[in-house]
């Protein structure tokens, strides 16, 4: 199986605290011959660190082969199964040897016949489709996104939740969670530049800029009870190979690096919204600054993949604080050709965050005219996702 034969896509599963709980990876095959769902399970399962998200694993078109039965289950790598297998006798053997062996399973879509009760224990979840779930209900009455789950034994992922009403519908309905990026539009809002947590981020911001003393820094971190708060819980949670607690928010700066602290930064710059409904911006922020940089390669300086970086975590910034670029970046001091591709949306950059654009909205062919713009092959881009999905979340 070749990377180049594949366009993968990727979304968030969202919980009715509004926090990501799994991310869905999904895969199509540009060739003819379809795919084989345990060379995806196996592609995907290589050195993933235990504390990264859930991953499920979403082909609809592969082929539910028997290579399955000689997977090893990977914590927190999860199979997603349409009901069109689920339903078929021929597979239904399988997909219970592969429950005994501990493989996580997820339904996809409605079957059209009940499934025996203990088939459906199989599976930790159900994804229904927006789309799907309205289709071939036109005679009812509009009852929302889904039926109550009163009528379904297994908790329900409403799927296509493409907008922040439609999240809180699904979730009025019953729904455990949903499953997609709910960027909103740009709504203008004067508190969310005005709040102390943002100002703290940019005040910090202009000090590692400047190249401000270690003291300088923690006496602003000290007035930031938030901030300081983060931080600590940030070093704790990444390890660092500490032998001994942090005693002080000096050492703590000194452990990250200046280079460090400054991408802690950027993305708390993004997460300083009051907004619960807007924390998947942070998880697409990051994602996308890490997609940016590995797509222009490990070969390529490390000043234009912290550009890169920056680019990406940035790119969601306006959404996340209501204020259109050209007056959030005049706040921020950042590399001129971010700059260009954020607020004027021109420049050497676009293409590739068009890219990363594309990869959120996929699987879908669109990627490849950008890649194209960008002088990058579908193999690289694949790598480049892949290798992003094995990276702990901040």
């Amino acid at each position: 199986m070749s990377l180049s034969s594949l366009l993968i896509g990727y979304r968030p599963v969202i919980d009715r605290d509004r926090r990501i709980m799994a991310l869905q990876v999904r895969f199509a095959s540009l060739g003819e011959e379809p795919t084989r769902l345990s060379d995806l399970y196996r592609l995907m399962a290589g050195d993933r660190p235990l504390q990264s998200h859930t991953l499920l694993l979403s082909a609809p078109q592969a082929e539910f082969d028997a290579g399955l039965g000689d997977l090893e289950p990977t914590p927190g790598l999860w199979l997603e199964v349409p009901a069109t297998v689920a339903e078929d006798p021929e597979h239904q053997q399988m997909l219970l040897l592969l429950h005994d062996r501990g493989m996580g399973m997820v339904l996809q879509g409605t079957p059209a016949t009940p499934l025996p009760e203990e088939l459906l224990a199989v599976f930790r979840l159900a994804m229904v489709d927006v789309e799907d779930e309205r289709r071939g209900k036109e005679s009812e009455p509009d009852m929302g996104l889904i039926r109550p789950r009163t009528r379904r034994n297994t908790a329900v992922v409403q799927s296509g939740v493409d907008s922040l009403p439609l999240m809180e519908q699904a979730f009025s309905m019953g729904a455990y969670a949903v499953c997609g990026w709910q960027i909103p539009p740009l709504v203008p809002s004067d508190s969310a530049v005005g709040s102390a947590d943002y100002l703290g981020v940019l005040r910090l911001l202009s000090m590692v800029d400047r190249d401000a003393s270690l003291r300088e820094i923690e006496a602003v971190v000290r007035q930031e009870p938030e901030i300081a708060f983060r931080l600590l819980q940030h070093i704790d949670s990444m390890g660092f190979g500490l032998s001994v607690p942090v005693q002080n928010f000096q050492q703590a700066v000194m452990f990250m690096g200046y280079q460090g602290l400054r991408r802690w930064l950027s993305l708390m710059l993004v997460s300083v919204s009051a907004d619960e409904s807007r924390r998947p911006l942070m998880l697409a922020s990051f994602r996308r600054g890490l997609i940016l940089e590995q797509l222009v390669g490990h070969g390529a300086d490390s000043e234009l993949r912290e550009e890169m970086f920056l680019l990406g975590v940035f790119s969601l910034l306006d959404r996340a604080l209501g204020q259109p670029f050209s007056k959030l970046l005049a706040k921020v001091r950042v590399p001129d050709a971010v700059r260009e591709a954020l607020v004027e949306g021109t420049g050497p950059h676009v293409p590739l965050l068009r890219v990363v654009e594309s990869i959120e909205q996929g699987p879908t062919p669109d990627v490849l005219v950008w890649l194209e713009n960008s002088h990058l092959g579908l193999d690289a881009c694949n790598r480049a996702i892949l290798a992003t999905l094995r990276v702990v979340e901040v």
